[in-house]
């Protein structure tokens, strides 16, 4: 008999762990559209398997508006997240952790098309200069205080929701947050709807120095509390219009930080950006270079309309230089292509400063005679 009853025990223990690892392992919860729980709107689970997001399984809520998912693997503090489908539009939860809560909200919205309740809280963009690209990360704080999700519009099969103006030289795009797509030259969507609320966005780029002019060019579309632009290196030369708020060091790096605020649809925003010391002098002695060619083309031009006169010394002299003078500048941008991964090289610094000089010694040359 007592055999019997410790068996009876057993099972009962069992049983009740079974029924309480069951509860454990049950995500419930609700959609919700302002007072209203939602029936028949589509949620879906995801958890991580093998180090990647996979759905896991997606049912409709019922008709009080409420899902249930259960699965044996399931166990507390395992990560997941849920997302509801209502009018074409995702909303996402946090990452939560199994048996963390007792029940869980999704909220969803009616969606709309017009933006004029759009705005930028916060717009930081960091601009790293380096010898030959800068690169351009934009973290955007997006801000939408109508109580309907702005879903922007459909085109050619793609989403347009938040509009960007970028530089149509920039390469090497990289979305974030979502999608891009772009519309013509300079003008880029993002595909992420944006429900009441704040959204982040995030995305960067790259440009060549050498199709900058001078600096960074920020088109403002919507309107903006406030601009942070973050720089590196730190030599800006600072123009009235930004507030100067200092350095600040961000995960190592030390950045020049200038803002500027309460900016409206339209306006324009310029950062002069310090250029390296080799790229600077690159455009210095290419405008040079450019004189130089138009001085030599308006002097080719003097000497062919004295053609009559090939024997005066001072034309076959003033001919011998500017030869001489392309000559130089050929040997400059080759030298520039043949080091271009070594600007720092004190051999190349020396050859350059040497053709240099030789090449102003040539054009004064030509400006006396």
């Amino acid at each position: 008999m007592k055999i019997l009853n410790a068996l009876h025990l057993s099972i009962f223990i069992l049983l009740t762990l079974s029924i309480s690892n069951v509860e454990a392992s049950s995500i419930r919860g609700y959609v919700l559209k302002g007072p209203i729980r939602m029936s028949g709107v589509e949620v879906a689970i995801y958890m991580n398997q093998a180090e990647q997001i996979t759905e896991i399984a997606r049912k409709n809520s019922d008709i009080n508006g409420e899902f249930v998912f259960r699965a044996p693997f399931m166990q507390p503090g395992m990560p997941f997240a849920l997302t509801a489908f209502y009018q074409g539009i995702p909303y996402q939860s946090s990452t939560l952790e199994v048996a963390a809560q007792d029940e869980i909200i999704i909220e969803v919205f009616d969606t709309t098309s017009v933006d004029k309740h759009l705005f930028i809280d916060t717009h930081h963009i960091f601009l790293t200069v380096n010898e030959t690209v800068v690169n351009v990360v934009q973290l955007v704080q997006m801000q939408n205080e109508k109580n309907q999700t702005f879903a922007g519009t459909m085109k050619d099969g793609f989403r347009h929701v938040s509009k960007f103006v970028l530089d149509e030289n920039l390469f090497d795009l990289q979305n974030f947050s979502s999608h891009f797509h772009q519309t013509n030259e300079n003008t880029f969507f993002d595909s992420q709807s944006l429900p009441p609320g704040e959204t982040q966005l995030s995305f960067s780029f790259k440009l060549n120095t050498n199709k900058l002019n001078n600096g960074y060019e920020h088109d403002v579309v919507y309107p903006t509390k406030r601009l942070e632009v973050f720089v590196e290196p730190t030599t800006i030369e600072i123009s009235n219009k930004w507030e100067d708020l200092g350095l600040i060091d961000l995960h190592g790096t030390t950045y020049r930080r200038i803002l500027k605020r309460n900016l409206v649809s339209g306006d324009g925003m310029f950062v002069k950006l310090p250029l390296p010391l080799e790229m600077r002098s690159l455009l210095k002695w290419g405008a040079l270079a450019t004189c130089i060619i138009i001085s030599v083309t308006a002097l080719g031009g003097k000497l062919g309309a004295h053609l009559n006169l090939p024997s005066n010394p001072s034309i076959r002299n003033a001919k011998r230089l500017a030869e001489q003078k392309e000559a130089l500048l050929l040997k400059i941008a080759h030298l520039d292509q043949k080091f271009i991964s070594e600007k720092n090289n004190i051999v190349y610094s020396d050859q350059r400063k040497q053709l240099i000089s030789d090449a102003l010694k040539i054009s004064k040359q030509l400006k006396v005679k």
